[in-house]
């Protein structure tokens, strides 16, 4: 019973922070994934994971990146990071930060461990705040006006395009 539980515990974590996890044994080549990291790349859980079938999904710019983590990992590296798109079934992107862990059996075999997070939304709110700042730069700059701001000690954080023109001063 606390085996169950404690596999529930894991699962529904898992679920809720859109983690998944895996397993790589580099010797033969053999992959496991979690029930979440199945779900984040819609691949149905009877169909065996390899190295082709994940590069399906990988973004065509971001496939180098991957081959570049797998050539690392048969060095020997002792872990990798880094964040790719996967292109799912309906067209859609979805954004994935994956981290791995390498380690060793007692026969000195490289099995790497990590983790892919799903991280699709907090990518759309950076893409949405920075477009937003654009606009507000844009804005801030066309208005006919002096635009600043300055700090609570009283040092200048920002100055618009026309104060710049208008004194003469770089924004340095």
């Amino acid at each position: 019973e606390q085996l169950r539980r404690g596999e529930a515990f894991l699962v529904e974590g898992q679920r809720l922070s859109c983690t998944g996890t895996f397993s790589w044994r580099l010797e033969t080549g053999e992959i496991r994934w979690s029930e979440e990291l199945y779900r984040i790349f819609d691949f149905s859980p009877d169909l065996p994971i390899t190295l082709e079938l994940i590069g399906c999904r990988v973004h065509p710019e971001d496939l180098p990146m991957m081959g570049e983590m797998i050539e690392g990992a048969k060095r020997g590296d002792d872990q990798f990071e880094y964040s790719h798109r996967i292109v799912m079934p309906d067209g859609s992107t979805k954004y994935i930060h994956l981290i791995g862990h390498a380690v060793r059996d007692a026969q000195g075999h490289l099995e790497y461990f990590g983790a892919a997070h799903d991280i699709t939304q907090r990518r759309i709110a950076e893409q949405a705040l920075e477009a937003s700042e654009r606009n507000l730069g844009m804005i801030i700059n066309t208005m006919p006006a002096l635009a600043w701001s300055a700090r609570p000690d009283g040092s200048a954080e920002f100055f618009n395009q026309r104060w710049l023109d208008y004194t003469g001063f770089s924004a340095e």
